[in-house]
């Protein structure tokens, strides 16, 4: 089991999601970067879709009542235990008794906790991640706090020759060939703009507005959270002012009455009225996950058959990393 002793700005539990339900008005939640929550859950042998902790910019410190393997994936982060740096992207063997700290994000927004086994939650609509802004699911329906206890899944024996070494190393890391990164591989540096395909409302920009929307920067406003990212920069007129209500989904750009866009993320609600002037490229799901108030963001026109090919190039590189992890389990 975990036991928070404290539980930072923002730290939840988080799976993939729950898929399926928006028309009974649930939004889809789950961890906002799923890149970082599947390659974590790979390396300690977890099915990718297990829930973990998502860390937001600071604080969580949790203690251990038994030894786990856990990985830290996501933002770069200052994360110790019992005074030793953690290391992010590979295999770490927390011993029993151990607390483990996370201190203030370097890069970054969200750092994902893995541990072999998962954290277990009960499952609600197909989903063990929290919702947030509805109260259910995960631990109790909201962030974690002071006294928390967590429970984790049985751990498999897929690992039993990393298992052995890490148990004899004497920080319980493991060696840099279990080490991946898909921090620059999943959208980073910051400052490459966002690949944007158009919106149904789009044209309602005109052109000096829809070159407005692909030429200025946006700045990430400290009223974001994981509903939605507030931008603030050039002020953007769109024909409507409001459309019907429609679905709505991750990544989408919508353009409120005051001109300053919204980019939904993961809490988003089911359906809007605001017009929606673009729609992010699902490869570009990391990169939101990871902005914070202060960070810029400027878009790049963006057509679905490059969205496409991007997100294919992306899957090839995930489901490469999948199959060398494979490989080294077996060659310990």
């Amino acid at each position: 089991m975990l036991k928070v002793l404290r539980g930072g700005q923002l730290s939840s539990v988080q799976d993939a999601g729950r898929m399926g339900f928006q028309a009974l008005g649930v939004t889809p939640g789950g961890a906002l970067d799923t890149v970082a929550l599947r390659v974590g859950n790979w390396l300690v042998g977890n099915a990718d879709h297990l829930a973990a902790i998502e860390m937001t910019w600071a604080g969580l410190q949790v203690s251990f009542t038994e030894d786990a393997l856990i990985a830290l994936t996501g933002a770069l982060a200052e994360v110790s235990c019992e005074a030793l740096s953690v290391p992010f992207w590979r295999p770490v063997w927390i011993r029993r008794g151990s607390v483990l700290q996370m201190g203030q994000v370097i890069e970054g927004a969200r750092v994902y906790l893995c541990v072999q086994g998962g954290i277990v939650t009960p499952t609600v609509m197909g989903g063990q991640g929290t919702d947030l802004r509805n109260r259910f699911g995960g631990h109790a329906g909201r962030a974690l706090k002071a006294g928390d206890t967590l429970v984790v899944g049985p751990q498999p024996n897929r690992y039993p020759r990393l298992h052995a070494g890490l148990q004899c190393s004497p920080a319980g890391f493991a060696s840099p060939p279990w080490q991946v990164s898909m921090w620059r591989d999943s959208g980073m540096p910051a400052d490459r703009p966002l690949r944007l395909l158009a919106g149904p409302q789009q044209s309602g920009l005109g052109r000096q507005g829809l070159e407005s929307l692909h030429s200025a920067q946006f700045l990430v406003l400290p009223q974001s959270d994981r509903q939605a990212l507030r931008l603030q920069g050039v002020a953007l007129k769109a024909r409507y002012d409001r459309q019907p209500s429609a679905g709505v989904c991750f990544g989408v750009l919508q353009l409120p009455p005051d001109g300053h866009p919204i980019l939904l993320l993961g809490d988003h609600q089911t359906t809007g009225g605001y017009p929606v002037i673009g729609v992010t490229a699902s490869v570009e799901r990391t990169r939101l996950a990871q902005l914070k108030p202060g960070d810029s963001v400027r878009f790049v026109p963006c057509g679905q058959d490059e969205a496409h090919r991007l997100l294919q190039e992306r899957e090839r590189r995930l489901m490469t990393i999948r199959r060398e992890l494979a490989q080294r389990a077996e060659c310990g």
